[in-house]
């Protein structure tokens, strides 16, 4: 049963470390949208009256701010719905009503109009992304598969060790700490906003302070 055991882990783990793992990078990618977007932002103001663009731009920082130090705790709670009445909520709805006002306006040219509302639709998109993202659920059927098979995959192998003695404890012993260490990846990275494995938010910190 070794073989079919070490097969029926390997394949599940391997799955589920691949699928949440290109979950926690795309959340990173759109971190990094954010922050690119934010930056747009700003400068497709530059070419506005002093005054609008001080507004714009106040607006954006505190959006900022409020993403970095609510918004990423948010989504990590245990309701991603929380991230809907926090602070950085508020901040980009204000940003969006500051920012489509004066794009509206007869002395902004298209072009500068055009660059700032295409980014606050990427500012939007990349939070309700990141939402989305924040509320998903690792399949708890694999999981549950996975813990099942690895349990008996040890059993087996504690069993075989016992019955062959020798140098085959040393074997259960390190398919023992295999299991462990892949359970323990897949958990550490299946919260991309919480646990030792989440969502860097330094583009979005360095963004801030410019």
């Amino acid at each position: 049963y070794m073989t079919a055991l070490g097969s029926l882990f390997a394949i599940l783990t391997g799955f589920l470390i691949n699928s949440e793992y290109a979950t926690l990078r795309q959340a990173q990618s759109l971190v990094g949208k954010e922050a690119a977007a934010a930056s747009r932002l700003a400068w497709a103001t530059e070419a506005l009256p002093s005054v609008d663009t001080a507004l714009v731009q106040q607006r954006l920082g505190v959006y900022l701010i409020d993403s970095k130090n609510s918004d990423f705790k948010a989504f990590g709670a245990d309701s991603a719905e929380s991230a809907q009445t926090s602070p950085g909520f508020e901040s980009l709805r204000e940003l969006q009503s500051t920012a489509f006002t004066i794009a509206s306006r007869p002395y902004v040219d298209s072009a500068t109009a055009n660059a700032i509302e295409e980014s606050m639709a990427d500012l939007t998109d990349v939070r309700s992304e990141l939402l989305s993202i924040a509320d998903s659920e690792m399949p708890i059927e694999l999981l549950l598969l996975s813990v099942i098979a690895g349990f008996a995959l040890i059993i087996n192998a504690l069993f075989v060790a016992l019955r062959s003695g020798g140098n085959t404890v040393y074997v259960a012993f390190g398919i023992i700490l295999i299991v462990a260490l892949d359970l323990a990846l897949i958990v550490g990275i299946s919260a991309p906003f919480r646990g030792p494995f989440k969502v860097d938010s330094s583009p979005v910190e360095t963004t801030a302070s410019q």
